[in-house]
C-alpha cells in the first residue's frame, strides 16, 4: 500500500507531518496579499464616506490621502520581522490622518495590532503598542467624554485582536516546546 505524503516512516515508526496551509508556506506572498486587501478596503471605506471628492487626485488633501493609505497598507510587508516598527508607522500615518482633513480610518491598524500580538517577543513592547493605539482610539473617538456603544465595541475589538495574535504566540510557542 504507497504512503501518504503527508506520512513518512522512520523505522517502521508513521511520522505525521502537521499540515502547512498557503498562509504559511509562502508567508510573503500572504503579506502582499493583506496589504492589498488593506488598501483596498481603506480606500473602498473612504470613497463610500466621503464622495469623489474626497480622494480627487487634483487635490493636495486627495494625494495625501492616497500616500497615508499606501504607506500604511504596504508597510504591512514587514509585519513579520518588524511587527513594532510597522506597527508604530501604521499608528502614525493613523494619527496624521487623524488631525487632517483627510477621511478617517486606516484598515491596516487592525493588521498590524495583530501582529504585534503575534509576533513581537517582548512583552512590555507589545503591551506598549496595544495600550499606545487605545490611548489614540480614547482621542479619536471621543472616549473619555460621552463614549456611545460603537466606540466602546471598536475599543475592545481593537485589545481582542491583539490578544487574539498574543494567544496564538504563546500557543506556537508551547507547541513548540513539547516537540
Amino acid at each position: 500500500m504507497p504512503e501518504s505524503p503527508a506520512v513518512r516512516t522512520v523505522a517502521g515508526v508513521g511520522l505525521r507531518r502537521p499540515f502547512r496551509g498557503p498562509f504559511e508556506r509562502w508567508p510573503h506572498a500572504t503579506d502582499l496579499l493583506i496589504a492589498l486587501i488593506a488598501i483596498a478596503l481603506t480606500l473602498s471605506m473612504w470613497s463610500s464616506r466621503s464622495g469623489a471628492d474626497g480622494l480627487d487626485m487634483n487635490s493636495f488633501v486627495g494625494v495625501g490621502a492616497w500616500l497615508c493609505a499606501f504607506i500604511a497598507s504596504f508597510a504591512l510587508l514587514w509585519r513579520r520581522t518588524h511587527p513594532l516598527q510597522v506597527h508604530a508607522v501604521v499608528l502614525a500615518v493613523s494619527i496624521l490622518v487623524l488631525v487632517s482633513p483627510m477621511p478617517d480610518g486606516i484598515v491596516a491598524l487592525s493588521v498590524s495590532l495583530y501582529s504585534v500580538g503575534r509576533y513581537e517577543a517582548q512583552m512590555r513592547a507589545s503591551v506598549a503598542a496595544v495600550v499606545a493605539t487605545l490611548l489614540y482610539l480614547a482621542f479619536d473617538l471621543q472616549l473619555l467624554t460621552a463614549p456611545d456603544v460603537g466606540d466602546t465595541i471598536a475599543a475592545v475589538l481593537a485589545f481582542t485582536l491583539w490578544y487574539a495574535g498574543r494567544r496564538l504566540r504563546f500557543r506556537g510557542e508551547y507547541l513548540r516546546l513539547l516537540e
